[in-house]
């Protein structure tokens, strides 16, 4: 499970998501996993968009509007 934030720098989320894609792209009956979780905010511009492939047996979610953080 990979999550990203928008206080990362664009560069290093687009640089592991293409790794991600390249590791993932050929592996149909591999056993990589991966899910990708984005928090709540803005990733990439109308100018600079954040563009990746999704490979075999990835998962990608945002995590909704806002982060609830609970106690016990």
């Amino acid at each position: 499970m990979i999550v990203f934030n928008p206080s990362m720098s664009q560069a290093d989320i687009q640089t592991k998501l293409n790794s991600i894609a390249t590791e993932q792209v050929p592996n149909q009956f591999g056993t990589q996993r991966y899910a990708i979780f984005f928090e709540p905010g803005t990733y990439g511009s109308s100018a600079n968009p954040l563009i990746f492939q999704v490979g075999y047996y990835t998962q990608v979610a945002g995590l909704g509007r806002a982060t609830r953080r609970t106690t016990a």
